[in-house]
């Protein structure tokens, strides 16, 4: 958020009396005022009349709002999107949503309804086309129709990103492609999400970065690294933390 968006933020809250301002998000943005959240328009002023226990950012069109023990999704006019009430809702995603109803998850379109009809464990949002589900003690991501990825099961598995998948397979941590094969034939650990093209491994007591093969970025090991934001990446080697690029070259 710039010093421009801060300071509209700012002069908002002061004008208005609220408690607390969230950044804009599609035009509108969350408020709590005394123990009241609801949506403010740039001016200012509230989007509409309604008032709730909690609310969230808007996204693709709608946000999820609570109401005591009920939850559901608005639109930016304030109106229900749909008569159906669940008991933990989160954001839409690629035109999803992940409910909680009872102790079943799944995943509804905009207007309320279920988008398949099997029940999981666990659902979360999905991402790059799939959704991480959990039935039982098996781990895996499923399309948007609500049919499986691929047949394979794990122990864990992670959202995708940048075309991969963390996963955990008994003790070993390795990334999948999204037809569920592994990416690279190389056991970890523990793996971490791809961000910038490399992603954080750990073998033994030494970290440091691989490609999307599975090959080490570089040759040299660290006690400890980061992911890569902005092209660098935080390590430390023993009491000294620094940048590295990723080449693995040093970049302060």
């Amino acid at each position: 958020m710039n010093a421009s968006s801060e300071d509209q933020l700012r002069k908002i809250k002061e004008t208005f009396g609220y408690d607390y301002v969230d950044p804009f998000s599609e035009g509108l943005a969350r408020v709590l005022k005394g123990e009241e959240f609801f949506h403010i328009r740039p001016d200012g002023q509230p989007a509409y009349e309604e008032r709730y226990d909690d609310v969230g950012p808007f996204h693709e069109g709608l946000a999820w709002v609570r109401k005591g023990k009920e939850w559901f999704h608005i639109r930016p006019d304030g109106q229900l999107a749909y008569r159906e009430r669940y008991d933990d809702v989160d954001t839409f995603s690629e035109g999803l949503a992940w409910v909680l109803k009872g102790e079943e998850f799944f995943h509804i379109r905009p207007d309320g309804q279920p988008a398949y009809r099997e029940r999981y464990d666990y659902v979360d949002s999905f991402s790059e086309g799939l959704a991480v589900v959990q039935k039982g003690k098996k781990w895996f991501h499923i399309r948007h129709d609500g049919q499986p990825a691929y047949q394979e099961r794990y122990d864990y598995v992670d959202s995708f990103s940048e075309g991969l998948a963390r996963v955990q397979k008994g003790e070993e941590e390795f990334h999948i492609r999204p037809d569920g094969q592994p990416a690279y034939q190389e056991r970890y650990d523990y793996v971490d999400s791809f961000s910038e093209g490399l992603a954080l491994v750990q073998k033994g007591e030494e970290e440091f970065h691989i490609r999307p093969d599975g090959q080490p970025a570089y040759q040299e090991r660290y006690d400890y690294v980061d992911s890569f934001s902005e092209g660098l990446a935080v390590v430390r080697k023993g009491e000294e933390y620094f940048h590295i690029r990723p080449d693995g070259s040093r970049a302060d």
